[in-house]
């Protein structure tokens, strides 16, 4: 019950919290059966095509990346592609944008 809570199971893998790595405290905590076909596995790889897809295409379109944001596309290129925007949403009827904004990031 705890690991479903962010506490770390000690048991599970036979060794202090302190000593784990990163894709232990994973696959201990939150995805027990993390393969390449697990859901959070292929979130993970659609949000990062994405992001990728994000920076690369804004380069085409004459965009430089955004100085406040570490390696973040500029907010006019992420209104273009579809990011949250609620004026948009509710005056415009692009009820699509919050299921768009979902995988956009501002950031790495």
């Amino acid at each position: 019950m705890f690991g479903i809570l962010g506490g770390m199971k000690m048991d599970s893998l036979g060794k202090s919290p302190r000593e784990f790595n990163y894709a232990e405290f994973w696959t201990s905590n939150f995805c027990p059966s993390c393969s390449v076909t697990s859901f959070p596995f292929i979130i993970w790889m659609i949000n990062s095509v994405i992001y990728l897809a994000t920076d690369v295409t804004m380069y085409f379109f004459g965009y430089e990346m955004y100085t406040l944001v570490f390696l973040g596309a500029p907010p006019q290129w992420l209104n273009t592609c579809q990011a949250m925007n609620p004026y948009e949403v509710r005056y415009g009827y692009q009820l699509w944008r919050p299921l768009t904004s979902l995988f956009l990031t501002t950031g790495f």
